[in-house]
């Protein structure tokens, strides 16, 4: 896609020469450019287009624009899903700044991340969850069923009441499946009863990808 409407120099430099433009850390300038006032929506020609260096400058730069990224959100949140790792990263972070208010139901990319194969990335979805509002929960889990029956069966879970109570907490930190154990060490992350650090030790240490995001 062409991005002929954006003279910026420095975004010409991105397109003729995404490498370069990456190895020399340009991206740090262009970002400059939006803090000092280059209009957001310049960046969604960058975000939608076919060169993935390209796409990975400008998903850069919206996640370091906090809440100004947010008219974007609709470029970004399909990036979330990607299997390109750098793109799906910095998404979900601008998910987790911008899936507020009545886009709180685009917070749901971030539960699917919690599904990924990617290890990288389900560690991200899970400290990204624990900082969630319950309206962003409530909003995710009330939306199209996007994840497996027992991603969503988590998912309703955090969003209610009994995600905050001790022996809930603990039943899905022992369940079998994965992403419910994940569902548990984030409801403990998120809760403020500072005795559940010390709670089913055995169950945490069957999977350590838990184990460790709970030390973190």
């Amino acid at each position: 896609m062409k991005a002929a409407s954006i003279t910026s120099p420095l975004v010409e430099e991105l397109l003729s020469d995404p490498r370069r433009f990456k190895d020399e850390g340009r991206a740090y300038q262009l970002l400059e450019e939006y803090f000092a006032g280059t209009p957001v929506r310049t960046l969604r020609p960058l975000l939608r287009h076919e060169e993935p260096l390209v796409r990975h400058a400008a998903v850069w730069i919206a996640s370091e624009l906090g809440s100004q990224a947010c008219e974007l959100l609709d470029d970004i949140v399909p990036l979330a899903a990607s299997e390109d790792r750098y793109q799906a990263y910095h998404a979900l972070e601008v998910a987790l700044v911008c899936g507020v208010g009545p886009r709180a139901d685009q917070f749901l990319c971030i539960a699917r991340g919690l599904e990924s194969e990617d290890p990288v990335i389900r560690a991200l979805s899970m400290r990204l969850m624990t900082k969630a509002d319950r309206s962003q929960l409530e909003a995710a889990s009330a939306g199209p069923t996007l994840l497996s029956e027992q991603g969503m069966r988590g998912l309703r879970w955090l969003a209610s009441q009994e995600s905050s109570r001790a022996e809930e907490i603990v039943v899905m930190l022992d369940s079998r499946e994965a992403v419910l154990q994940r569902y548990g060490a984030i409801a403990m992350k998120r809760c403020r009863d500072a005795s559940l650090t010390l709670t089913n030790r055995d169950a945490v240490a069957r999977e350590p990808e838990i184990a460790k995001f709970l030390e973190s």
